[in-house]
């Protein structure tokens, strides 16, 4: 096993009623000016946002709004969060919702302290700035960015997305009560589930051998996520399932999954999926669905089989050889299908003539953001492999 550092930066508070934790926590962060961050109108028609009306009203701090933040959120409300918090001197931001909300706080709470243009920002890995603290509320498990200093942003222009990834930029506190996660529809639901279950097979697959504890841990936060996303879709207002897969999402993204991987993995799905939903909007989950069965068969020449076999067992199908772990990648896929996800890219309108396109930014995205020729660790893809493994998804 590698050596490695693990520092867990942000106060959980995980329960039923633990928004009133956030008065607090301002205080202790001596906070007077929020920039309160949300996204549509789900916030106002379940109640939390009245909740966090009352809690900011109650305390001394003047507060400003950031709504109508959208899934895979925009460089233009990017750019408004910096106005806003520039105009009233904003020391805080607060964002309640999922992961795209607090993904486009954290942005803000960098790209507001930058020099730098915001789209530039996202193209280097140098960053010339000290973030103002954020707070998250969160609304939907998926992501994890309550949790970690990942913030990706899509121009709509270039149709692209980029992420910022810089620890200073982890929330101080996170709330996760998970009865606000009860209105949920079945298919963010599923999407978000995928995304866990992403993270965790990211992390999974790596060129380090010596990590049996972590490798367990992510194995069980996917099993955790498949039996409690099972029982979910049958019984949508499961409170205690609905706990579980809340936690393992916080989980499967805070860097503890990664001990002893740096630069180990690859996240080859990842960089492919963003294309996507980047040029056709496409719910971030769901292009992973489609596109990380198809990862692990590129992946089998090269990852060895205890791998394959532990994950095989998790989905109850013996892994013996290279034919077995195609029967595998497509029992993963099956899966997501049962749920009611994708099985290909063009139920998302991706036209066949665009792969070229989708392949060269999957490509261009990882070289410019990490100084490489080809992307990925465990099996390093090139722009011909990439085209190839979006056709198989077509």
């Amino acid at each position: 096993m590698k050596n490695f550092v693990y520092f867990y930066n942000t106060k959980l508070y995980f329960g039923q009623n633990s928004i009133e934790n956030i008065l607090d926590e301002l205080k202790n962060h001596q906070v007077k000016r929020i920039l309160f961050c949300y996204g549509r109108e789900s916030i106002k028609k379940n109640g939390i946002y009245d909740e966090v009306i009352k809690i900011l009203k109650t305390s001394s701090c003047k507060f400003w709004e950031l709504s109508g933040i959208k899934p895979n959120p925009t460089l233009d409300s990017l750019n408004l969060g910096i106005k806003l918090v520039k105009q009233n001197n904003i020391d805080f931001i607060l964002a309640v919702g999922g992961g795209s909300v607090i993904d486009l706080a954290k942005a803000v709470a960098a790209c507001s302290q930058s020099k730098s243009a915001p789209w530039e920002l996202f193209c280097k890995n140098e960053y010339d700035y000290q973030p103002l603290p954020v707070g998250a509320v969160l609304t939907l498990a998926a992501t994890g960015s309550e949790n970690n200093g990942n913030a990706v942003v899509t121009n709509e222009q270039e149709q692209s997305k980029r992420s910022i990834n810089d620890p200073r930029i982890v929330p101080k506190f996170a709330i996760l009560d998970p009865s606000y996660t009860l209105s949920v529809n079945r298919w963010h639901t599923v999407c978000g589930s995928i995304d866990i279950i992403s993270h965790c097979l990211e992390q999974y697959f790596s060129t380090e051998k010596n990590t049996d504890l972590i490798d367990n841990l992510t194995l069980a936060i996917i099993k955790t996520v498949i039996d409690n996303t099972k029982i979910v879709l049958s019984k949508p207002k499961d409170l205690n399932a609905r706990s579980e897969i809340l936690l393992a999402s916080s989980f499967a993204l805070n860097g503890l999954l990664s001990c002893s991987k740096f630069n180990t993995t690859g996240w080859e799905t990842h960089t492919l999926g963003h294309p996507v939903s980047a040029m056709y909007d496409a719910t971030h989950g769901a292009t992973l669905a489609v596109i990380f069965p198809r990862i692990i068969k590129h992946l089998k020449n090269v990852m060895w089989m205890e791998k394959y076999q532990k994950l095989g067992k998790l989905l109850n199908i013996e892994v013996n050889s290279l034919k077995d772990v195609d029967l595998l990648a497509d029992k993963l896929l099956e899966l997501f299908v049962s749920w009611g996800s994708f099985s290909k890219l063009r139920d998302f309108g991706v036209k066949e003539y665009d792969i070229d396109i989708m392949s060269m930014k999957a490509f261009d995205r990882k070289n410019l953001d990490y100084k490489y020729d080809k992307i990925g660790f465990v099996k390093p893809l090139d722009f011909e492999e990439i085209k190839k493994i979006y056709q198989e998804c077509y």
